[in-house]
């Protein structure tokens, strides 16, 4: 049975016939510079932590640089 024109609350997921159409305020440059940094400070996390653990495994615990390296 269709629906009749005019009575009772709409469909909230369908737009509405008359509403203007603009874009919404969120996304855009800004997340798009949010995720460019996060992946930054991510690399540099990683290799930051990557050299201090070949120092700290050569130095403190005494392993050889060859086994270092090899992950073995």
């Amino acid at each position: 049975m269709a629906p009749e024109s005019g009575s009772g609350p709409s469909d909230p997921l369908l737009p509405d016939a008359g509403a203007s159409h603009r874009r919404p305020a969120t996304g855009g440059w800004r997340s798009a510079l949010f995720i460019i940094w996060v992946e930054a400070a991510e690399r540099f996390a990683y290799y930051g932590i990557s050299a201090n653990l070949i120092n700290y495994l050569t130095g403190p615990l005494g392993e050889t640089t060859a086994s270092v390296s090899c992950g073995c």
